[in-house]
């Protein structure tokens, strides 16, 4: 699984690139998951099949755990 924040841009409020998350399976004849969560600034390292993800400009706003 590959797990990555797409279309960034500045965002000066958070003083940070932003961006959405998105989901990609690596296994044959699957495709990209619609984003789950927009708002991303930063994530976490993958542990146990979840990491935490930093939403600063995500509704609302915070620290998010994701567990796939």
């Amino acid at each position: 699984m590959l797990i990555y924040a797409g279309d960034v841009a500045w965002d000066k409020t958070a003083m940070n690139y932003v961006g959405k998350l998105y989901t990609d399976s690596t296994t044959v004849d699957t495709g990209i998951v619609a984003p789950m969560l927009t708002g991303v600034s930063e994530l976490g390292p993958v542990s146990n099949r979840a990491l935490f993800v930093n939403a600063p400009k995500a509704t609302p706003a915070g620290v998010y755990y994701v567990k796939y």
